[in-house]
Parts: C-alpha cells; sequence; structure tokens
C-alpha cells in the first residue's frame, strides 16, 4: 500500500492539570511553544478530595488560571473536563496511605483517552527536578501508574497512547521563572492548605512543597 496515500492517525494531546507549578508550566508550554500547537488540546482536572484538603483550593486556581489563558491566548482552542475522586473515607481505617495521585490521574487518563480516540499523546507536569532526585521507589511507582493506564486500554483495539513530557528539560525553579506573573501568583502548591474563610485559603508553610517552593522563589 502507498504510504502516501494512507490517512494519518490523530495526534491530539490530553494533559492532565492540578493547577501546581509543574503542570502550569507543561499548560503554558502547549499555549506558547510551537511545537505543542498543531493538535487540539484536551485538558482534564480532577477534583481529589482527601485527607490533605486541598481539592477546593485547586480547583479555585485552575479555574483562574484557564481564564486567564483563554483571554489571553484565545486563538489556542482547548476542550476542557474535570472528574472528581473522593478518598477521604480511608481515614476511618488510620491507614497511612491513600491512593496515590499519579495512580487516580493514570486510571482517569486511560478513561478519558478511551472516550475520545482521537487522543494520541498524554502530557504530565513531570520536571528535571524530578528526574535527578529520584530514587528507586519514585521510579516503581511511575512504573505502576504506567500499569494502570495501560490497563484501560486492555480491552482496546487501539493502540495505547503515549506518555509525553512537556517540562521534562526544565528544573522546578526554571519553570517558575517561564510562567507569567499573573500566573505564578495563580499555582497552588501547598499539600496541606489552611483555610481561612469562604473560598479563601492560606499556604501552610512546612509540608514538603511549601519548603521546596521557598528555596527557590522566597529565597528562604
Amino acid at each position: 500500500m502507498n504510504s502516501q496515500n494512507v490517512k494519518s492517525e490523530p495526534d491530539n494531546v490530553l494533559l492532565m492539570y492540578s493547577g501546581g507549578i509543574d503542570s502550569t508550566g507543561a499548560l503554558h508550554k502547549m499555549f506558547t511553544d510551537a511545537n505543542w500547537l498543531e493538535n487540539h488540546l484536551y485538558i482534564h482536572h480532577i477534583y481529589l478530595e482527601s485527607r490533605e484538603h486541598r481539592a477546593e483550593i485547586e480547583y479555585l486556581q485552575i479555574n483562574a488560571i484557564l481564564k486567564w489563558y483563554r483571554e489571553n491566548f484565545p486563538e489556542r482552542a482547548f476542550t476542557y473536563s474535570e472528574s472528581f475522586f473522593d478518598s477521604s473515607g480511608f481515614s476511618s481505617l488510620n491507614s497511612n496511605r491513600f491512593p496515590y495521585d499519579s495512580d487516580v490521574y493514570a486510571f482517569i487518563a486511560g478513561n478519558v483517552a478511551v472516550a475520545r480516540k482521537d487522543i494520541r499523546r498524554i502530557a504530565i507536569g513531570r520536571t528535571k527536578t524530578d528526574e535527578e532526585t529520584a530514587n528507586e521507589s519514585f521510579f516503581k511507582q511511575l512504573e505502576r501508574s504506567h500499569s494502570i493506564f495501560r490497563a484501560v486500554y486492555s480491552l482496546e483495539k487501539e493502540l495505547t497512547p503515549t506518555y509525553v513530557f512537556p517540562v521534562l528539560e526544565h528544573a522546578k525553579n526554571e519553570i517558575w521563572q517561564l510562567l507569567p506573573e499573573e500566573v505564578r501568583s495563580m499555582c497552588w502548591y501547598c499539600r496541606t492548605p489552611v483555610k481561612t474563610g469562604i473560598e479563601e485559603y492560606r499556604t501552610c508553610g512546612h509540608c514538603k512543597s511549601c519548603k521546596e517552593v521557598a528555596t527557590y522563589i522566597v529565597g528562604a
């Protein structure tokens, strides 16, 4: 068969978006980098309720961020969707762990891609810093998440979409510098936010993410 007469497969991309610095860096790349502008962009956010109680503030911030990109990049079309996952009920088990975010994202990403056959790439905000500081446990966790994603596709005829990492060449502090100032102020990174009012929160200042971000944003 003449390959020139074969219709190319769709190569649209799904970004699993949390509203944190890393995934917002990936989002920004997909709005500004020519390498990502050719195909349609799907954005999916999971309202991830857990004992950390950060789902509401993340949801508020991602809506503010997406509004900013709609207004500043009106020519960049995208399709937004969202889902809800609640693991707060695990607290009654007095458990030390609850489902990893990456496992939940893998399961939902697989189902979104099954629903939209034109999605052939799944974008994740993994960074150069993640790769350089990773231990064996990190890579085992990644493989488990990928296994969950592949399992969703086990009954499908189509080839499994590919994971891609738009900001893998950037360290976390470089991603911060990459983002417009208005977007930086809207990113949410604290794992255990403190609620101060109706739809109002402040960062805790002592979780792992707060301490990490302080080293390259505040200079603490």
